[in-house]
């Protein structure tokens, strides 16, 4: 704690460029228009983490790609 920091966590994303829309909405299981019912419907917008990293690391930060997976066990899942 004593070094500082900040942590930025995402889901839902790619490490190739898909093909696709990448803002979607979601209401009761189903996609939909985004537009369709404002405030009724979850929005999503897929993240092209490998353009993310590329950025941050030009900047001279640190970042880490993983799966939700692979970042659970490593904060001790297993252990809990």
């Amino acid at each position: 704690a004593g070094l500082g920091g900040a942590g930025l966590f995402l889901d839902y994303g790619y490490l190739q460029p898909g093909i696709g829309d990448t803002l979607q909405a979601l209401r009761k299981h189903d996609y939909e228009d985004v537009l369709a019912n404002p405030g009724e419907a979850d929005l999503t917008a897929h993240v092209d983490f490998a353009a993310l990293a590329a950025t941050v690391r030009a900047h001279g930060l640190d970042a880490y790609l993983s799966t939700q997976g692979e970042f659970l066990v490593e904060m001790g899942l297993l252990e809990r």
